[in-house]
């Protein structure tokens, strides 16, 4: 579930470059993901390179001033878009 996550916020990341953003603000529903985005403490977990590559595509490309933990309770629309989102094939395009 954790590398999921993680999966979908590089992806996010990765669109939000693609529109030119820089200024984000990240919102996760999981404490792990908060701190493995925050520090190095995830860097040896079995996700900990797509975690790792994540943290530094967040740190290198934007600005961010946080990591906020969001309840997923208050953001299931969010969480429902991403799920969805994780479901689909990398190649293939939805309208």
């Amino acid at each position: 579930m954790l590398s999921a996550k993680a999966a979908a916020c590089a992806k996010a990341l990765q669109s939000a470059m693609d529109y030119g953003i820089s200024r984000v603000q990240v919102e996760v529903d999981s404490v792990i993901l908060q701190q493995a985005l925050l520090t190095s403490s995830m860097d040896l977990a079995v996700s900990g390179m797509l975690i790792r590559d994540t943290w530094v595509l967040l740190h290198e490309r934007f600005v961010c001033d946080d990591v906020l933990l969001v309840p997923r309770n208050y953001n299931s629309t969010a969480h429902a878009l991403a799920s969805l989102g994780m479901s689909w094939d990398p190649g293939e395009s939805h309208v």
